[in-house]
């Protein structure tokens, strides 16, 4: 027997069990026009709840997910749907920041963004990019300006530079018009104006103004106000969101191609999220491209360098960047990165099987890292700082394995 939805008579889709066919007459109503699929719903779905289960939002959701897919299939094909409360709170590690975690039927709408527009600003960004995309990363950004440096020589210069306050300085009229410029140009089919108004539903939407606080509400009062959406007046975009990763490069990716367009083939650059280093043989043409640089992120994007964080030095000298000192063909962790892998090593004095394994999986993700870069002594420093070595095996320097349990 087919199923209905109840007070319409209209067929519930095939994902939708008979018992949980129990809508409100508010959410029965049937669009007639299906912008998106209830399949490509699920699919981002399934996608955001990857790693996300356990939390609270999810849990919630998962109750009953079929019938929440379906009523938020209902509202986003009826275009009454916008986002809900979101949660804010601060983290301290690597440094003082701002977070905004959207709700978990948001972050599904943002998968679903993310699955169809993607390609689209995949094709605009340039190599130089590194930052939230498949197949880059900070290894990668690491790697090619090491080979970069290396191809300039010793003598070239380099300046890096940093973006005050990123994310919370993005203009989202300006991003908007990019993306809207985007989609246009490599739009196949479907409903065009459908998607756009679903873009700017999730770019123009502010959380700062429905969202619960959690957790140590006075660390607001260590953050600058170009940190915090609370102080952007309608500027920005919350770090957290899976779509402000992706439409961050879509912003910078307007300065990209103008700085590459103006770099020519003497020079060379890359980009991680606001950080960006410009490298060339001559001193007097990087620095006049660092004042046209400046320039145009103030006209163009509405963006300001940090003033403390420009630096300009010979390529002999080296370079920090994403987590690496990159130095004469070398790869070496940076300050900060064996601080933080030291310190995870640290204070081991044992547990229980959970806490070995989680322990273990920590320690892991930063030798998975090392392996990559010139670290042979501090990977034995690390395991020399552990202190307890009950069931555990370092495996060539560069594993930890589990043994015994």
């Amino acid at each position: 027997m087919e199923v209905t939805t109840p007070g319409t008579g209209e067929p519930l889709p095939t994902t939708t069990t008979r018992t949980t066919a129990t809508l409100s007459s508010h959410s029965s109503r049937i669009t007639r026009e299906e912008h998106v699929t209830i399949e490509e719903v699920f699919d981002a779905y399934y996608d955001c709840r990857r790693h996300k289960r356990s939390k609270q939002s999810a849990v919630r959701y998962e109750l009953d997910y079929e019938l929440e897919n379906y009523r938020l299939w209902q509202e986003l094909n009826g275009m009454t749907y916008s986002p809900t409360v979101s949660t804010a709170f601060c983290v301290t590690k690597p440094k003082l920041r701002e977070v905004f975690a959207a709700d978990f039927r948001d972050r599904i709408v943002h998968h679903l963004l993310y699955n169809k527009l993607n390609w689209m600003f995949e094709a605009e960004l340039t190599d130089c990019a590194f930052a939230c995309r498949k197949g880059k990363g900070t290894l990668y950004g690491a790697r090619y300006l090491r080979q970069a440096m290396d191809e300039l020589g010793g003598d070239a210069w380099y300046v890096k530079c940093d973006v005050s306050g990123f994310f919370m300085a993005i203009d989202r009229d300006i991003l908007f018009r990019e993306v809207e410029r985007i989609m246009r140009k490599y739009w196949k089919d479907g409903p065009l104006d459908w998607w756009l108004w679903l873009s700017r539903t999730v770019i123009m939407h502010r959380p700062e103004q429905n969202c619960e606080i959690h957790g140590n509400a006075r660390l607001w009062e260590g953050l600058s106000e170009d940190k915090s959406l609370f102080c952007s007046d309608g500027v920005g975009l919350p770090i957290g969101n899976l779509t402000s990763q992706v439409f961050a490069n879509v912003y910078m990716g307007i300065f990209d191609r103008w700085i590459l367009s103006r770099l020519g083939g003497g020079g060379r650059y890359g980009r991680y999220v606001d950080d960006f280093i410009i490298i060339h043989p001559d001193r007097r043409v990087l620095m006049g491209l660092l004042g046209e640089a400046r320039d145009f992120l103030g006209s163009e994007l509405k963006l300001r360098l940090h003033p403390r964080k420009v630096t300009v030095q010979q390529v002999r000298r080296g370079v920090q960047f994403t987590g690496t000192y990159i130095k004469s063909g070398l790869l070496l962790p940076g300050r900060r990165l064996k601080s933080r892998a030291v310190g995870a090593a640290e204070g081991w004095t044992g547990g229980d099987a959970d806490c070995l394994r989680r322990k273990v999986c920590s320690l892991n993700s930063y030798y998975g890292l090392l392996i990559h870069l010139s670290s042979y002594r501090l990977r034995k420093k690390m395991w020399r700082s552990l202190g307890s070595y009950e069931h555990l095996n370092l495996i060539n320097n560069k594993k930890l394995k589990i043994v015994g349990l």
